[in-house]
């Protein structure tokens, strides 16, 4: 399910398909440390994919307690739609989202209902299954350059950018090590 991006001394990065709208479409990332015992997502796809994405963690041995963040680059239904029910089976995690998208986190109903305008309510829930609302608490408003630490020792971490463009509330992340960029942006095009 998983497929190998990028590997260090430090961390990994792994490239699942959500197979939102049932086929591949969405990219989601996994960035672990080296030994596994931080984790993150980068964007989640729809609730749909979810299994897929926890038998990603399984297949690379990452606990779901290691998932520390789940980082959101925008707030379109084929990105964060699922993020309610990956929550659900990472205790440990919060959503990072630019501060635009953290309300639309909290309260999926206007973007819900702009897809269920545009492609009607059975295909809606064909392709994104069902859309529910985050609670507060579990959701972070990334800061233009605010830094995430991926493990404890504070080595690994993503930088949050805002980056408006294809959503005015786009935001792409860097991952750095001690302050040092190892070449690596996970972002949407």
């Amino acid at each position: 399910i998983a497929a190998l991006v990028q590997e260090s001394d430090f961390h990994s990065i792994w490239m699942v398909d959500s197979m939102t709208e049932g086929k591949e479409k969405v990219s989601v990332y996994i960035v672990a440390t080296h030994d596994k015992s931080s984790a993150a997502f980068v964007d989640v796809g729809s609730a749909l994919g979810v299994p897929r994405l926890m038998s990603a963690l399984q297949e690379l041995s990452i606990a779901p307690t290691a998932v520390r963040w789940i980082f959101l680059t925008h707030i379109h239904c084929d990105h964060f739609a699922g993020a309610w029910a990956l929550l659900e089976n990472l205790p440990n995690a919060t959503i990072a989202v630019h501060p635009a998208g953290a309300y639309h986190v909290q309260d999926p109903s206007l973007i819900s209902a702009a897809y269920v305008g545009l492609v009607g309510e059975d295909r809606f829930r064909k392709h994104y299954g069902s859309v529910r609302p985050v609670p507060a608490e579990r959701i972070h408003a990334a800061l233009n350059d605010e830094q995430f630490a991926l493990g404890a020792d504070g080595r690994l971490s993503m930088r949050a950018m805002h980056s408006p463009g294809h959503a005015p509330h786009h935001t792409h992340y860097a991952l750095t090590v001690t302050g040092a960029p190892v070449g690596t942006e996970l972002r949407h095009p």
